[in-house]
């Protein structure tokens, strides 16, 4: 895996203006998530793509390093526990991304996903994935089973009316053996036998009632099917089709418009309540009562003096936050962080657009997904007394600390156990924060038995420090942080970055 910088990207909008954002206070950390984002350029490496990682609360994105990918990538889907990913590329194979809950996620192989590839999706108990294509003639749905230890190919089916060369959608029912496949303007299909098997579409595919499916959702009842449709002569709307069970005959049950220039993606949350569809005017978020569908806002998002457009959308698994990548008309790509978005008033807490995000999430317009992961807390604020060993802050890596050195000659201690084997890195930022620290700071390793192991004042070109060890045993490891010269006060403020990666 590339790690890059970590980089931490606080903005909340209040009245127009960027402010930074206030840490939160111990025990009020808020969730956090790890998220993926398809960037289908690797500057770097010509022909190939990254897959960015993303730690996401609602008020602040964190880079935490990208995984190199064969091809250009341009599609995601997260298995429902989290233990893999699937990324399409336009060279025609899926990477099988593995170890998402480790320190080193990686593209373990590749797999056939046909030309021009478009659209995944992976049914719920995680051993079958549905890849559509549209780069050859008739465009084609090719199903994996076995994953993610032994991927094997079981069919590769024709979708009827889609068109090559036309962007496909997928999802899949919550039970997991049917999926709906939005063909473009080659309408709407239904696949059945994903599990029971053998798979075949369903006698009347495609419906073609409506129109040009840009996106869809499958409620969680499986009683009806939502699409942002490109109707003719009508202009863009959101349809629901019920009769979607075996044996029953689809129909139109409904149709909202959507006054918007251009749409793309369509998002249901977990618990059914909330339509999400990005248009050119902002996101539309749509409630759903008594299965009719009204619209609840249209939340203006992203950098709308620039942008052209929205892309890649995704919800967090509880369904409370979502990411919307922005893209404007010269191809740069920012991030948007929706939170509340099961409540009335949702909005726009957070936007990732610093120059090193969008360098990375560059040409990210095509796929975000949340991985179901639960993260530990991000921030732990020091608490005094921590003087000496026998006061230590117990902390559980990874972790940054948020500390000060006050008053003067104030030491600092933090605790933590570990099986041995394991790599420590601690890196403190007081010099490199904004505004400045006045804090020099000394960062050291200390075994239970009070031997240090490691120990650093200065790392590189700035009076910050970074130690980096390997654990050698068993048991309660500790952290000393102090000021060089015994100095302190208010504006000896410093951060320490403490990760721990699992031994080898």
């Amino acid at each position: 895996m590339t790690w890059r910088t970590k980089l931490l990207i606080v903005i909340v909008f209040i009245g127009g203006c960027l402010l930074p954002h206030s840490l939160p206070a111990i025990g009020q950390e808020a969730p956090r998530y790890l998220a993926l984002v398809a960037a289908s350029g690797n500057r770097s490496a010509p022909g190939t793509g990254d897959v960015t990682l993303l730690t996401v609360t609602p008020d602040e994105g964190t880079i935490l390093g990208s995984i190199p990918t064969t091809g250009r990538t341009v599609e995601l889907a997260v298995a429902p526990d989290g233990r893999y990913a699937l990324a399409i590329n336009q060279s025609g194979t899926a990477s099988l991304i593995t170890g998402l809950d480790t320190p080193q996620p990686m593209e373990e192989r590749l797999l056939p996903a046909g030309l021009g590839a478009t659209g995944v999706a992976i049914t719920p108990d995680g051993s079958t994935a549905v890849i559509l294509s549209s780069g050859q003639n008739p465009p084609m749905a090719t199903i994996i089973d076995g994953l993610p230890d032994a991927p094997t190919v079981r069919t590769t089916l024709p979708i009827p009316g889609a068109i090559p060369g036309s962007e496909l959608d997928i999802a899949i029912f919550p039970s997991g053996d049917t999926a709906a496949i939005g063909a473009g303007c080659g309408g709407l299909s239904l696949l059945d036998g994903l599990l029971s098997g053998p798979a075949a579409f369903r006698p009347g595919s495609p419906l073609d009632f409506v129109g040009c499916v840009q996106g869809l959702a499958v409620a969680p009842d499986e009683a009806r099917i939502y699409t942002a449709s490109l109707l003719s002569g009508q202009g863009f709307a959101v349809l629901t089709v019920e009769g979607v069970q075996p044996g029953e005959q689809p129909f139109l049950a409904g149709m909202s418009a959507i006054q918007s220039s251009t749409f793309s993606n369509l998002r249901q949350t977990p618990d059914g309540s909330r339509l999400l569809v990005p248009g050119f005017k902002g996101l539309f978020i749509y409630r759903e009562m008594d299965a009719s569908i009204d619209l609840l806002t249209l939340l203006p998002v992203g950098p709308r003096s620039r942008a052209a457009r929205q892309g890649g959308l995704a919800l967090s698994p509880d369904g409370r936050l979502a990411l919307l990548a922005n893209i404007d008309t010269g191809g740069r790509t920012t991030l948007s962080i929706i939170s509340d978005v099961l409540t009335e008033a949702p909005e726009e807490t957070a936007r990732l657009e610093s120059s090193e995000m969008v360098n990375t999430l560059e040409g990210a317009q095509q796929s975000i997904a949340f991985v179901p992961l639960v993260m530990p807390p991000a921030l732990f604020r020091e608490q005094e007394p921590n003087d000496d060993p026998q006061q230590a802050n117990a902390i559980v890596p990874d972790v940054t600390v948020i500390g000060v050195f006050d008053p003067a000659g104030d030491e600092d201690y933090f605790s933590f156990d570990a099986q041995g084997g394991e790599r420590l890195i601690v890196e403190t930022r007081a010099q490199r924060l904004d505004p400045p620290s006045a804090a020099d700071t000394v960062v050291a390793v200390v075994d239970g038995e009070g031997h240090v192991l490691a120990e650093n004042d200065d790392a590189g070109t700035t009076f910050d420090s970074r130690v980096e060890v390997v654990l050698p045993a068993p048991g309660r490891y500790f952290i000393r942080l102090r000021e060089s010269r015994n100095k302190g006060g208010p504006n000896f403020n410093y951060e320490a970055t403490i990760s721990l990666s699992a031994p080898r």
